[in-house]
């Protein structure tokens, strides 16, 4: 299914992507800024990111006043996997568009159906990633594979197992058996704090849930540990520009 986001101003936002994702642009057009470099996806096609990227993002609308777009992020677990049993490609840096977006369309808009149903099985459901997978293995593309699981990622995992939990640091150090302090000054090491990664997380996966579910705001925000609908709304209009 595809989630519509209706702009009026072309504004750029600040946007980590996490884990490697490939998203097609169905109206509008985004404009990817990094280190020097931009990259434009009109609508019909499509762009691989890299996981642990930081990109300038600009949504532009098209002559209607919207901009449409539908992305599929893949955990490391499901490439591991496809590159144990199918081999590596060349992994993508920061972002590249793909060279045959029509030839990935069915493959993608089959997984995110398969995604999209929550009674899916997860051998079902990793069936159809690995369908994307191949496609863009086909054009030599590929994502890294990560050796271990480094703090940050688990991290970040051990938030989303739980969202709707009320963290706090004092709770984070004490699942990874470390001091609070410890944890502080790793994470100013790392350039962010506890409060910035909690809502960062929580807000990626709210992104998450407004792609994939057709469940209505206020639910999306208890998901994510927000029991007031209308702050997590003006959390996400501030991170994304927009809410649907």
């Amino acid at each position: 299914e595809i989630y519509t986001l209706s702009l009026h101003d072309a504004l750029p936002i600040w946007f980590s992507v996490h884990e490697p994702a490939v998203v097609i642009v169905r109206r509008g057009c985004k404009k990817l800024r990094w280190a020097g470099c931009e990259l434009r996806i009109a609508a019909g096609e499509a762009v691989a990111l890299a996981g642990g990227q930081m990109f300038d993002v600009i949504n532009i609308p098209d002559s209607d006043g919207l901009y449409q777009a539908q992305w599929i992020a893949f955990e490391q677990e499901a490439i591991e996997k496809f590159t144990a049993q199918y081999g590596t490609a060349q992994a993508v840096r920061d972002a590249v568009k793909l060279p045959h977006a029509e030839r990935i369309n069915a493959a993608f808009d089959y997984a995110a159906a398969v995604l999209a149903d929550e009674e899916t099985p997860h051998n079902a459901a990793e069936t159809a990633l690995c369908g994307v997978l191949a496609w863009l293995q086909h054009d030599d593309i590929g994502f890294a594979v990560y050796e271990g699981v480094n703090l940050m990622r688990q991290i970040r995992k051990l938030i989303t197992a739980d969202m709707a939990a009320d963290w706090s640091a004092a709770m984070l150090a004490q699942r990874l058996n470390c001091s609070e302090a410890t944890l502080r000054r790793w994470l100013a090491r790392q350039g962010t704090s506890f409060r910035t990664l909690l809502t960062d997380v929580r807000m990626m996966h709210a992104l998450t849930l407004l792609q994939v579910t057709q469940w209505p705001v206020a639910q999306i925000a208890g998901a994510v540990g927000y029991d007031c609908p209308s702050r997590f709304s003006a959390r996400f209009k501030e991170r994304f520009g927009c809410v649907r």
